[in-house]
């Protein structure tokens, strides 16, 4: 009589083989993405395929899911950084059961190496912020990303602060997601500020935050409109950053009262735009409004 305790289920018979099949296609080099930590992983088995990503020369994304802990997480950013053809690592655990600590640092060196274009880290800080959020933010400083993704990591308006000055002064990273965060208008306030001075973020996505329709605010209306002016830019090849070509912080504010004046107006009175170009003559009757200001105009049309 078969005893049936001893035979394993079909589902972890199905699950130890994706996991076999996975290295066995990394050694054979046949895979350009690869994701770990589906069910049927297990730390060692993570390990086992770190192992394999040293070598491999087609594989250019590795996704992390769920088994997030200083054992996986060193090893994936080891590899990673070793192999200059990973230049996209996501790392997301949807559970919350974030079990890092000292690899945190492994993490920070592989984010200012240079080898990563994009970098996902959703759901990924826990409870660590308060050490996390500091040394993040001093290696995005200097780092070659272009799309970096924060979502679901309670960063609130005190955690976006540095995150905010080192967007200010970064040149390569395109794309930034804060959305499902705990930003309210204040941290839509320094985001608006940091884009007078970025020159880069064409893409700021700040859904699900404790503000309920971000463009519905100036700030919120600025970040947005100063990212396609960005994006005009780079597409007409005058990338610069000169500082002429900045909103001056005094005209920002002076906007800030028109704006929300113009925005009174065209809702309930359907306000054409050549009254919105009206209000900047008066606001700026020096002719201060450079080029970068009037390309802001005529985006409005």
């Amino acid at each position: 009589m078969t005893n049936n305790s001893d035979e394993a289920h079909p589902d972890q018979v199905a699950e130890v083989d994706l996991v076999e099949e996975t290295i066995a296609d990394l050694q054979r080099d046949e895979l350009q993405s690869v994701v770990l930590g589906e069910p049927g992983w297990t730390t060692k088995s993570i390990q086992r395929c770190a192992e394999e990503l040293y070598l491999t020369k087609n594989c250019q994304e590795v996704y992390l899911l769920e088994i997030l802990n200083d054992v996986t997480v060193h090893a994936i950013c080891e590899a990673v950084r070793c192999n200059p053809t990973i230049q996209t690592l996501v790392l997301d655990c949807s559970t919350g059961d974030v079990q890092i600590g000292e690899s945190y640092n492994q993490l920070f060196e592989l984010i200012g190496s240079g080898s990563l274009i994009s970098l996902t880290l959703h759901n990924v800080f826990s409870d660590n912020l308060d050490y996390v959020i500091p040394h993040l933010s001093l290696v995005l400083r200097h780092s070659s990303l272009r799309h970096l993704s924060l979502e679901k990591n309670r960063i609130n308006d005190d955690y976006l602060l540095p995150i905010a000055k080192a967007l200010a002064g970064q040149t390569t990273i395109s794309h930034i997601n804060l959305s499902n965060n705990m930003i309210s208008y204040a941290g839509l306030e320094m985001l608006s500020e940091v884009m007078s001075y970025n020159r880069t973020l064409i893409g700021v996505a700040l859904s699900n935050i404790l503000v309920r329709i971000p463009t519905d605010t100036w700030e919120g209306f600025t970040i947005q409109e100063q990212c396609k002016v960005n994006r005009e830019m780079l597409e007409l090849g005058e990338y610069k950053r000169e500082s002429h070509l900045r909103f001056p912080i005094t005209f920002q504010r002076k906007m800030r009262r028109y704006w929300y004046f113009y925005k009174h107006l065209n809702e309930k009175y359907d306000i054409p735009i050549h009254v919105w170009e009206s209000v900047l003559q008066m606001v700026d009757p020096r002719g201060y409004i450079n080029q970068k200001i009037r390309l802001w105009m005529k985006l409005q049309q």
